[in-house]
């Protein structure tokens, strides 16, 4: 019976005080679905990005001639030595050149060609997507665009100034390939004197010739060598890279280091994804903290504020015998229910769903193979445990100092704090131009210590979290004006739009939250001005007022500790810099918070209003 009585009381105080639950589980839900997407973007969209490899035989290490006007090429001797190596499974050497297109315009156009054995070569064989191979000589396969459009389309013709010992050559475009060395949208370097310099030159197509049909395949030099290891873990993992650059020590000794070694770090679209999907692994290890922290002083304020307002009832359980544990447990429920219900639903939002936002941007840069939604978010599991101990740590925090009370102190509401006198009291020229309502605003603030620290650290932590995403967005758009970082941008703009929502999001929440809470407190003390003939309007006012000038100095002082945050986030991820945030980006976001709290105080103008000033006749129970 006992055991049904105390359930009872735990739905109870669950409906009774159904807008805080809610609320608390929907900073957590928004939380772990941010915390979730981040997380599965390394790696769910690494292995979708892999794909690209599977069933193919890849280059692990590159030998390319260092002067690629040689017409010597690279000895077969050479070859012979690099094939006897340890750990060599398979190798191929090929003719790669980088050729000015004949235009009638004056701007030169450099394209990739190569010249492919389709029929005995098996390393990175490019794959025929559309169209039929080459027949003739004069017919050529172009590479296809991670943007679905080409340059040259089947059945255009192209002609090249000079091909091998040719000139002026012209070819048809019959068919359209993939190879795996060019799946993303970032175009190569150009094998020319300017390849090492700040402002190279850039392949515009790449294109395939079927050797077989060339007259002078006998003669021609090989240019570059595609070097498979037998043996290797995954790629993009240390294990791989340590591999292959120990390999590649070991091939300069062979070769006397006449040549250029690259590796697949060096290939274009393999780094590019690397490299982001870096980024976006610090990414989503920096960012929970701050969620964490956020949610856990909402949790904290919610269940102090809910034990203050039931301290006559534990006292009254206490006298009855009943056992610490057991009042916990109550609060505990709360807590633990309310922030189990978010991590739930926030980890099937961020990656089932949040996730699909992505998705669009990333295709526009890389060739990707689908969400592959049998991944997990090992991100998004761990920040859940995290968060369901932090709730439960917090509920308890707060249970044990209240039950250190005797019954009879507990019976006993709480004494406010004596009015003092504040620091710009001692300022006349600004005190005494002040209205009475703002003196008592300011007076009340100040009073209780505890509440204005934990009510600024969240309102700080809100600002933090927009102030990143318009320090990224920022970013992104510095990094629009280099043409092979464009389309990363932009990906990284979206990532930006969404974490600048879901901070706003989550502060209109605990700025909410605290407001409801402050409101509460204060149910005797807005009847009073009901029953002295004060507005509703008015009596908001004078309850909101104090939360609003907390935020208006807690988002100012939140502006440079997130200015300090984003340039220890920029340094980690090595992206962009402190000095790409826009001024006016610190103004929107001190802006948006503040909003934000006056959107939240406007929200809970109806709860004011159905305050009854009878309750200003009861007697304090």
């Amino acid at each position: 019976m006992v055991k049904k009585i105390h359930l009872l009381t735990i739905f109870k105080t669950i409906k009774s005080k159904f807008v805080r639950f809610l609320v608390n589980m929907l900073i957590v839900l928004l939380s772990i679905a941010l915390i979730s997407a981040l997380g599965f973007l390394p790696y769910g969209f690494k292995k979708s990005y892999l794909k690209n490899y599977e069933g193919v035989k890849m280059p692990d290490v590159t030998i390319k001639l260092k002067d690629s006007n040689q017409t010597t090429g690279i000895p077969n001797d050479v070859i012979t030595k690099i094939e006897g190596l340890d750990n060599v499974g398979e190798v191929t050497s090929f003719i790669a050149m980088d050729i000015n297109e004949k235009s009638e315009s004056e701007i030169k156009t450099i394209d990739r060609v190569y010249f492919t054995d389709f029929e005995t070569e098996n390393i990175l064989k490019p794959t025929l997507v559309e169209g039929r191979l080459p027949e003739n000589y004069d017919e050529i396969l172009i590479q296809r665009s991670v943007f679905g459009k080409n340059n040259y389309e089947i059945g255009d013709e192209i002609t090249f100034e000079k091909l091998l010992i040719t000139n002026s050559k012209k070819f048809t475009v019959v068919g359209i390939v993939n190879s795996p060395l060019y799946v993303s949208s970032r175009p190569d370097v150009a094998w020319n004197d300017k390849a090492d310099t700040d402002n190279p030159d850039y392949i515009e197509s790449i294109f395939f010739i079927d050797i077989k049909t060339c007259p002078l395949r006998n003669f021609l030099p090989k240019t570059d060598i595609f070097i498979e290891l037998s043996e290797k873990p995954g790629y993009m993992t240390k294990e791989y890279d340590d591999l292959v650059n120990e390999f590649i020590d070991n091939l300069k000794l062979e070769t006397n280091n006449e040549y250029t070694y690259l590796s697949l770090n060096e290939n274009t679209s393999y780094k590019m994804f690397y490299e982001f999907n870096n980024t976006m692994v610090t990414i989503s290890v920096i960012f929970p903290i701050l969620f964490v922290l956020v949610c856990a002083l909402v949790t904290y304020l919610i269940i102090e504020k809910l034990i203050t307002e039931e301290r006559s009832m534990i006292a009254c359980e206490f006298s009855l015998g009943v056992s610490k544990g057991r009042i916990a447990s109550k609060y505990l429920v709360f807590s633990v229910i309310s922030t189990l219900f978010g991590v739930v639903g926030g980890y099937f939002l961020g990656v089932y769903l949040l996730t699909q936002v992505f998705y669009e941007p990333y295709l526009t840069v890389f060739i990707m193979h689908g969400i592959p939604f049998d991944s997990i978010s090992h991100i998004g599991l761990i920040m859940s445990g995290v968060l369901m101990f932090v709730s439960i740590f917090v509920t308890l925090l707060s249970v044990y100092l209240s039950l250190r009370e005797t019954p009879a102190s507990l019976m006993l509401q709480k004494a406010p704090k004596p009015g003092k006198k504040v620091f710009i009291e001692k300022i006349g020229i600004i005190w005494n131009r002040l209205s009475f309502s703002f003196k008592s605003s300011v007076r009340n603030i100040f009073r209780n210590k505890k509440n204005l620290i934990l009510t600024s650290l969240a309102v700080i932590g809100s600002t933090i979290l927009i102030l990143i995403g318009f320090g990224l967005n920022d970013s992104a758009i510095a990094m629009r004006t280099d043409a092979t970082y464009k389309n990363v941008a932009d990906t990284m703009g979206i990532v930006s739009f969404v974490i600048i929502i879901f901070g706003l999001a989550i502060g209109i929440l605990v700025i909410y939250a605290l407001a409801s809470m402050n409101i509460d407190d204060r149910v005797r003390e807005i009847a009073v001005l009901k029953v002295l003939g004060y507005y509703d309007y008015e009596g908001a006012l004078y309850t909101s007022r104090e939360l609003l000038l907390v935020t208006v100095f807690a988002a100012l002082l939140g502006i440079p500790i997130g200015a300090g945050v984003i340039y220890v986030i920029f340094k980690a991820i090595n992206f962009a810099s402190i000095t790409d945030v826009k001024w006016y980006s610190y103004v929107s976001t001190y802006g948006i918070t503040v909003v934000a709290s006056l959107l939240s105080c406007f929200l809970l103008f109806p709860k004011i209003k159905k305050i009854d000033f009878n309750i200003s006749l009861k007697s304090i129970e």
